[in-house]
């Protein structure tokens, strides 16, 4: 598989999105956030020396994945309140903004790691048997069958990228080893947290 990574108009665009979109979510969600994290956290149980890191992994899950008692993400509050700057943009651009309300964090298992810039991997789903494409500057250092868990966003094109560090895991828990098992299909955060309690 042969894959460029190219920072044209549209890559520049979303990462100026998701540098508005975290403004808008720590001025306009802060508490919120900060909540979540914390209980995400102590359900892990993670260690104090740990938190830090995966705070940022944690902010965008719940940015995305996290629904208030109307059903709603920050980001779908993002995009009621932006709706009038994002009218008229490009088809393209449109299309992946769309494709996030579908985000999940998710178990991925290193297929090929790294090209020869060490960035870009094959990661495939553990769950799903999805093979994708991603950008992933954040672990220069994985390899072939590593597993690990967290947000891909979708950039086009069947290309992701990773906006903030991914979790490595447990090679051998049993829920994520089991290919007909549709326990671990994270439809929510808390299930998320209880696939996540077995696999670090």
């Amino acid at each position: 598989m042969n894959v460029v990574y190219d920072r044209d108009k549209l890559t520049e665009e979303l990462y100026g999105i998701l540098d508005d979109l975290l403004f808008f979510a720590k001025e306009h969600y802060r508490v919120r956030l900060y909540k979540k994290i914390e209980w995400m956290i102590l359900q892990l149980g993670i260690r104090e020396d740990f938190q830090g890191g995966l705070f940022k992994s944690f902010i965008w899950i719940v940015i995305f994945c996290d629904r208030d008692a109307d059903g709603l993400t920050i980001y779908q509050h993002y995009l009621n309140k932006r709706r009038n700057c994002l009218e008229g943009i490009n088809i393209k651009l449109r299309n992946v903004l769309f494709s996030w309300l579908e985000l999940r964090p998710g178990f991925y298992r290193v297929t090929e790691a790294g090209n020869r810039s060490g960035s870009i991997f094959i990661f495939q789903d553990v769950i799903h048997q999805r093979i994708s494409v991603v950008y992933c500057n954040h672990y220069p250092s994985l390899k072939n069958g590593d597993l690990i868990s967290g947000l891909l966003m979708p950039f086009g094109e069947d290309f992701y990228c990773t906006i903030s560090s991914l979790i490595e895991v447990n090679t051998d828990t049993p829920i994520l080893l089991d290919k007909d098992s549709k326990q671990a299909d994270m439809k929510s955060l808390k299930e998320y947290i209880r696939i996540m309690k077995l696999a670090l």
